[in-house]
């Protein structure tokens, strides 16, 4: 009863990710002996994750792009002497300009450097190699 209010309130204030996870959680942090702190920073988190997961959908969706293009699809033998890893040619200070948000950056970041290695890479990048492939064929 008591958890169908708490339910309730959750969604009433748009913390849907608490509402899905909390006794799940709750249980665990008892058996643990989490404190009521770490208790509460893990459900914000997993709010703050999901809001900012939800956030980078909708921009997506907004943006009608005319094809996503991702990761998985990147060709990286284009650059063998690396693995296959996330790249930018910017410092990660300035990806709060790229996603005109520095939190969402914040957390996406976090994502992608958890279990990364950060390589600097010299020389040409994979669109310039379509660039000069293109301006070839013309």
């Amino acid at each position: 009863m008591e958890t169908e209010r708490i339910k309730e309130q959750l969604k009433r204030l748009s913390l849907y990710r608490i509402a899905e996870i909390f006794e799940e959680e709750a249980a665990k942090a008892s058996k643990v002996k989490t404190s009521y702190i770490g208790f509460l920073a893990r459900l914000v988190e997993e709010e703050v994750l999901a809001k900012t997961d939800r956030s980078i959908n909708a921009r997506i969706a907004k943006a009608k792009f005319p094809q996503i293009k991702t990761i998985e699809g990147f060709d990286f033998s284009f650059q063998p002497s690396i693995p296959e890893a996330f790249s930018s040619n910017k410092p990660f200070e300035e990806w709060g300009e790229i996603f005109c948000d520095d939190v969402i950056a914040s957390a996406i970041l976090d994502r992608f450097l958890h279990h990364s290695h950060i390589i600097a890479i010299n020389g040409p990048t994979y669109r310039t190699k379509e660039k000069m492939g293109a301006t070839s064929n013309n």
